[in-house]
């Protein structure tokens, strides 16, 4: 990872930041290999992207809303190590507005979510292997041949063989820079600037507002992405209607009155 050649013989502990997917499947292949892994996630569980949040009565995606499987590798490593019952096809009708009241299909092609959540994925995941939560990895020191590794608040974590990151680039090129690797660092500017941050919102409404679709990638100055998380399977959300999960586009700066606005757009998509 930090361009260098490795004697694999002497790596016997790896420390991995973060639990999204990519650090969860890293650390159950790394354990199968027969290393000691220990991942490291600053929130409270894990999941990175596959997120949720609970609601009165159920829960609502409001990460990722669905992943395809174009590796013919990923889905049996999903069955083996999360299950196949917290994973079923999302037979959602997707639509790409174009212009105006003018809208297309998405490609045909497989849809998976997790059930009853998203977030039920990265929970099974991480039953395979050490991840220690709430936990934020703010410096690596580099200690004769191993990783000094200390949180936020310079308390120490522990002493590793190999560090592997997975975090958002942003994260990742601030744990970098703090850890006195500046060329690495200034490797993630790029990938830093072309991931925008957004807001998430969600909006339970009695009935559809707009029956067409149960996902939209919207042409629309504040939306870009809108789904009925009630059309997916086994999902729990109220049982009185349906619940939209709109994710605005654009940066995380916007007033309260746009984000009223938002509401206001997914109402205009029926005409009311």
């Amino acid at each position: 990872m930090f361009n260098q050649t490795f004697d694999l013989s002497v790596i016997r502990h790896v420390a991995v930041v973060g639990s999204g997917l990519a650090g969860l499947t890293a650390a159950i292949q790394l354990t199968g290999l027969g290393y000691k892994v220990t991942v490291f996630e600053k929130s409270r569980g894990p999941g990175g992207r596959l997120a949720a949040r609970r609601v009165p009565e159920g829960s609502v995606d409001i990460g990722a809303q669905y992943f395809t499987s174009r590796n013919p590798d990923f889905l049996p490593f999903l069955h083996k190590f999360a299950g196949q019952a917290c994973i079923a096809p999302w037979l959602g009708r997707l639509g790409y507005q174009l212009s105006g009241d003018a809208w297309e299909p998405f490609p045909e092609e497989p849809r998976y979510v997790g059930t009853p959540r998203m977030t039920a994925i990265s929970r099974a995941l991480s039953a395979h292997v050490s991840v220690v939560t709430e936990t934020r990895v703010g410096k690596m020191a580099r200690k004769n041949r191993q990783w000094s590794l200390f949180d936020t608040e310079t308390r120490h974590l522990g002493d590793f063989d190999q560090v592997i990151i997975t975090a958002p680039p942003a994260q990742a090129r601030a744990l970098l820079a703090d850890s006195g690797l500046g060329d690495l660092a200034a490797r993630l500017d790029e990938p830093v600037q072309r991931v925008l941050p957004c807001w998430a919102v969600a909006a339970h409404f009695p009935v559809s507002p707009w029956p067409h679709h149960d996902g939209m990638r919207c042409q629309h100055p504040a939306l870009f992405w809108v789904a009925n998380n009630s059309s997916k399977p086994a999902v729990m959300t109220p049982a009185s209607g349906g619940s939209f999960t709109p994710a605005p586009s654009g940066r995380s700066n916007i007033s309260t009155a746009r984000r009223n606005r938002w509401l206001s757009s997914l109402l205009r998509l029926s005409g009311r």
